[in-house]
């Protein structure tokens, strides 16, 4: 079947809010009906077990599984959580986000974020996160957050500086000069992130590239 349908994106990348009110025209073209599995406790979501074009062809009388039951989605009233499950949607081109910002010390840097051609559901929204609340009633997806928090990302940056400090000061390591420079500016760079990047989310700092493997 097809049925088009619209998807609200985030605010922005890794956040859950949708002020915004940004929304993607989307087409789900997969079969009309999905068997899904849902665990007892949870209620959750866990895999698409048949699809068909007529419940008949589900065979809902014979899915049974410990710990799981299952019932039938209808696409049709549910586009959004068929397209998440089967990935059977496409969706028009969302404009990639393109930010200039400015640092603590008045210095501007850029954040680039692209949308996925074909997949804008699936990449940001956490995978399995789809519960079903009672018939044609689903939660989910839900959006996705950044998997590491900032103070664990900015811990991760100072104990990097700390190593290259030890790598540097390390006689036994034998830089090259235009390496070991590269590697004190980076170092120098990563002292100082928790306030340089204060105001701005960690998934924005402008990680440095081609820095000289430590020895």
């Amino acid at each position: 079947m097809i049925k088009n349908f619209t998807f609200t994106l985030p605010d922005g990348p890794y956040l859950t809010t949708t002020e915004n009110g940004q929304t993607v025209n989307c087409t789900y073209n997969g079969s009309k009906y999905l068997c899904l599995c849902v665990n007892n406790e949870t209620k959750m979501v866990r895999n698409v077990e048949r699809t068909g074009e007529t419940i008949a062809e589900l065979d809902m009388d014979n899915q049974i599984e410990d710990g799981h039951f299952f019932v039938v989605l209808d696409a049709s009233v549910n586009p959004l959580q068929a397209a998440y499950l089967t990935h059977d949607y496409t969706h028009e081109e969302i404009e990639d986000i393109e930010e200039t910002l400015t640092d603590a010390d008045g210095e501007t840097f850029t954040f680039n974020f692209h949308y996925d051609d074909t997949g804008v559901i699936g990449q940001v929204t956490w995978f399995d996160s789809v519960k079903y609340i009672s018939d044609g009633v689903y939660e989910g997806p839900k959006y996705r957050e950044h998997v590491n928090d900032r103070e664990d990302t900015i811990s991760n940056f100072e104990k990097l500086a700390e190593q290259i400090d030890a790598s540097l000061n390390n006689p036994d390591n034998e830089y090259s000069d235009a390496d070991r420079t590269k590697l004190e500016g980076h170092r120098d760079w990563l002292k100082t992130i928790r306030t340089k990047y204060a105001d701005h989310p960690h998934w924005k700092i402008p990680f440095k590239s081609n820095i000289p493997t430590l020895l």
